[in-house]
């Protein structure tokens, strides 16, 4: 069965240390993955919580220095084997700040064990962002990149790896991005891209299980 985005959205809030985002009609089963991005140095000091059910982390928030007193940081977490229903995601940090939140329903992946592998969190002070390399287990898997940008305005473009920016938000600090693809291959691969700005960013990819994958292994296991 192949991963389809069902539906997503963003939030993005100003001077304060939580926030919260939700997905509606979500379909029971599917798959839902949530990045965070917060470009302070601030620790999580609850959450992420799910109204429906219960979240996981395939790469916790971190933050890393990008220059002076300047941070960038993000996570990938993800709910898996969904309740129906409403999936309301909260996160509070230690400090006040900028946050931007964002959420995606995926249909077509395992519902046992969804999550392969996740890079280690990358952050630099350039135009150029690329995230460490990962290499998935399987052919097939879906791979999500995310992208932490300090300030607004700031947007990607020229991806390698086929990976396709699926949404993005500007308008407001911190700017941020995700991006996938389905794997072809299970050889040694991350995300890069041309940022419009040299900034401080921080990134990272996950590799998702698709559903025939983990029915054909539990097949080959009996």
């Amino acid at each position: 069965m192949a991963f389809s985005i069902v539906q997503k959205t963003h939030v993005n809030a100003s001077s304060t240390t939580n926030t919260s985002i939700t997905l509606s009609g979500v379909t029971a089963g599917d798959l839902i993955v949530f990045m965070p991005c917060n470009n302070n140095n601030v620790t999580v000091s609850a959450g992420p919580t799910d109204t429906n059910g219960t979240v996981s982390a395939a790469l916790g928030f971190g933050y890393g220095n990008t220059s002076g007193s300047n941070y960038a940081g993000t996570g990938i977490y993800y709910v898996p084997n969904c309740a129906s229903g409403t999936h309301t995601i909260s996160m509070t940090f230690s400090g006040s700040g900028n946050m931007t939140f964002f959420m995606v329903e995926y249909s077509g992946a395992a519902t046992a064990s969804p999550f392969d592998v996740a890079s280690t969190l990358n952050f630099a002070n350039s135009s150029a962002y690329s995230t460490n390399n990962i290499t998935p287990t399987n052919t097939g898997e879906l791979l999500i990149a995310v992208g932490s940008m300090i300030g607004s305005s700031v947007t990607a473009s020229s991806l390698t790896n086929s990976f396709s920016v699926q949404d993005s938000y500007s308008t407001a600090g911190p700017s941020g991005f995700w991006a996938s693809v389905t794997d072809s291959s299970n050889t040694s691969i991350n995300c890069a891209a041309t940022l419009s700005a040299s900034v401080g960013w921080a990134g990272a990819v996950a590799a998702f299980v698709p559903a025939v994958t983990a029915t054909l292994l539990g097949q080959i296991c009996l």
